[in-house]
């Protein structure tokens, strides 16, 4: 059970020591039911997310024998999903479930379950396509001093193996080191349309092992409200409330 999904896969996955490492995320619920109802993962262009520092690589300035070089066709190409090796955090839920609330959902599963819903998928170039990997955090200014150098550069840019665009994907500022993340990445080719989000086919009991609803959800009735949708919709697998709020039963005796 511990083997590669594929034999590309050790070029493929970045450092991470296990592929059986659990991993999670917090998705908003209206996303979830989205997600298990139509039995998709969707994975989006980094653009979209909240960091500017997000693919710091392909958003820089490039000069070519004088010349102003684009090197936005390699950012085009790219999408991701982002997990964290974080299992439980006040500050993840109020990041990634916004509303006071609470709105949000964390799932469980593993590098490898995640993996192989992209590697699932048939292609002749699966080794040039999916990729998963710890993000490095690294402080702004090494961060701007690494991708400015010019051999550091040309090395992600014309790496033949195709990994050089995506293992940029795989720096953050050391400001973001709480979220522990994993970062799930597609890589698309040149024929491709360039949507803003990419689908993958996905059985939500295979890869979801199991959901916890926001700790700030006051009434239970909420709580069964939501677990019987997702019942509806076909899921097995424990639901529960996540339990980071609720205080443990005591007893203190006094005699």
């Amino acid at each position: 059970p511990h083997d590669p999904p594929h034999d590309f896969a050790k070029n493929n996955v970045f450092g991470l020591e296990s592929l059986d490492v659990p991993i999670y995320r917090i998705f908003p619920k209206q996303w979830l039911v989205k997600s298990v109802k139509d039995k998709q993962l969707a994975l989006r262009k980094p653009g979209f997310w909240k960091d500017p520092f997000e693919n710091f690589l392909l958003t820089r300035k490039v000069k070519l024998d004088g010349r102003n070089v684009s090197i936005a066709e390699f950012q085009e190409r790219l999408y991701g999903q982002c997990w964290s090796l974080c299992k439980e955090s006040d500050a993840m839920w109020r990041i990634y479930s916004p509303e006071s609330a609470g709105d949000g959902i964390k799932v469980k599963t593993t590098a490898r379950k995640l993996f192989n819903v992209l590697t699932s998928v048939e292609h002749r170039y699966a080794p040039l396509r999916y990729f998963i990997g710890k993000v490095e955090y690294l402080d702004q200014q090494q961060l701007v001093e690494y991708f400015s150098d010019p051999k550091t550069f040309k090395a992600f840019l014309l790496d033949g193996t195709a990994r050089g665009p995506v293992v940029a994907l795989l720096f953050k500022r050391k400001e973001f080191s709480h979220e522990q993340e994993v970062r799930l990445v597609f890589q698309c080719d040149k024929t491709e349309l360039k949507d803003e989000t990419k689908y993958f086919p996905m059985d939500p009991n295979s890869l979801f092992e199991e959901m916890e609803f926001d700790p700030r959800i006051l009434d239970p009735k909420i709580i069964a409200v939501w677990e019987q949708e997702f019942r509806a919709l076909g899921f097995k697998n424990p639901i529960r409330q996540s339990p980071l709020y609720r205080l443990p039963t005591t007893t203190v005796k006094l005699d």
